[in-house]
């Protein structure tokens, strides 16, 4: 990871410096599913300012560099920590992937002229989830198969060495599924990168084993840290990408399941969590969403403890607002990828935003994807998954270009996601998080 230092704060020493302004601003506005990743994915360069933390990769053939995700900053500093990043990168085509509507909306009216396309739709419901009533009956099937089975969730210690026997059993299964896959080979910055042999700091794992023989059956990493607050939510992320398949069915040719949630924060204490993998064995149905409700559950618990309102149940599953409760937990079950048709995209609040250019080839490249590349690809089998989860809140993500012809960004981000310009391994106890030896920072 490389770290993009202003020049205000050259003099000071970069290192140790820059690595506790992450975490900083990470603690203070890590409230989206994918801050995790902004702030600790070692496959991320970043620029650190007083204003904020903005994550980045740059594919030098091309000229071009992506933003990835929600820059960590207070609301209110977005447009300026947006213009002092793209001062920076000057003479360089500039792509944001993932961007929520705050800042696609900061984009739209830059006089950089970028162009905008949806790209998925996140879903957030309330934690504990309730799954009682009609509308729940699906997501509640799959919960009591698993259930049926004998399998039981319980954490991996946070102090569990790389010698421990559970990392050999989970990188077994992820060879067997990585070979699954019409891609077989992982996919780096649009999914994030967790580490191999040990929790990281801010991060929970679940197990899922049968009881009947102690076989490992599923796991799953909740990206969070457990501090005393008034607001907690709870973030659940199933990652989409061309490697990573979660289907309906339950048809690959897995051993065991993982998943991995990722921790929010804002202002110093845990917002929610996403889970950002998923593995799970076929021959026991069900595991993924026993996975996803045991670890709300879970985390919910310790919400409760910390004095933060889990919402009141109504017969029908839907959680109910209570007068002046506390902010809720919730659970952000994560995106839905190019679900977002192009004129529901456009028809939705744009109106009152002047300048906004669409990006019609990015439009049009999203729905062939959509329609005939789910083989790979797999949109409808995510879109299916989380419809399971009723009376979800739901949000638009979009891609921006600064380009009508966005070639260069298209392949900066396939060259991003399969190769990359820096290839480091990640080492067996590194990865992501401030301790992973792919997470210290260096001065640009």
């Amino acid at each position: 990871m490389r770290v993009l230092v202003p020049p205000r704060l050259a003099t000071q020493p970069s290192d140790a410096i820059t690595t506790d302004a992450i975490t900083r601003f990470y603690l203070q506005y890590g409230h989206h599913a994918n801050a995790h990743s902004v702030a600790f994915d070692p496959d991320f360069e970043r620029y650190v300012s007083p204003l904020g933390v903005v994550a980045y990769a740059r594919c030098a053939p091309l000229g071009t560099t992506m933003c990835y995700f929600e820059p960590l900053c207070a609301a209110e500093d977005l447009p300026a920590l947006v213009d002092e990043w793209l001062v920076t990168m000057q003479g360089e085509h500039v792509g944001f992937w993932k961007a929520s509507r705050p800042l696609a909306e900061v984009l739209a009216r830059h006089p950089r002229g970028f162009h905008l396309a949806a790209y998925g739709t996140e879903h957030e419901v309330d934690a504990p989830p309730s799954l009682a009533g009609s509308a729940m009956r699906g997501l509640r099937r799959q919960v009591d198969k698993a259930r049926n089975a004998g399998v039981v969730v319980t954490p991996i210690a946070a102090d569990t060495g790389p010698g421990d026997p559970v990392w050999r059993e989970i990188e077994a299964l992820d060879a067997r599924w990585l070979a699954s896959r019409a891609c077989p080979f992982p996919i780096r910055r649009l999914t994030r990168r967790y580490a191999r042999r040990r929790v990281e700091p801010h991060t929970s794992r679940l197990c899922a084993r049968r009881a009947s023989d102690g076989r490992l059956v599923g796991w799953c990493c909740l990206d969070l840290t457990l501090t005393p607050t008034p607001t907690l939510t709870l973030s659940l992320t199933l990652t989409p990408t061309p490697t990573l398949s979660l289907s309906l069915s339950l048809s690959l040719t897995l051993t065991l399941t993982r998943c991995c949630l990722d921790h929010m924060r804002r202002a110093g204490r845990l917002r929610g969590v996403g889970l950002s993998a998923v593995r799970w064995d076929p021959a026991v149905g069900g595991v993924a969403a026993l996975l996803a409700v045991e670890g709300a559950r879970l985390l919910a618990a310790h919400a409760a403890t910390d004095g933060v309102t889990t919402p009141a149940v109504a017969s029908d599953g839907a959680a109910t607002e209570e007068a002046g409760a506390s902010p809720r937990f919730t659970l952000a079950l994560g995106e839905s990828p190019l679900a977002v048709r192009p004129e529901a995209a456009r028809d939705d609040g744009w109106e009152g935003v002047e300048g906004v250019a669409w990006s019609g080839a990015l439009e049009t490249l999203f729905g062939v994807l959509h329609e005939r590349a789910n083989r790979v690809y797999n949109t409808r089998g995510l879109s299916g998954w989380k419809a399971k989860w009723r009376h979800a809140r739901r949000a638009t993500t979009y891609v921006a270009v600064d380009a009508r012809r966005p070639w260069r960004h298209v392949l900066t981000v396939l060259w991003l996601a399969v190769w990359g310009d820096d290839q480091r391994a990640t080492a067996a106890g590194g990865g992501g998080g401030p301790a992973g030896t792919g997470g210290s920072p260096h001065a640009a």
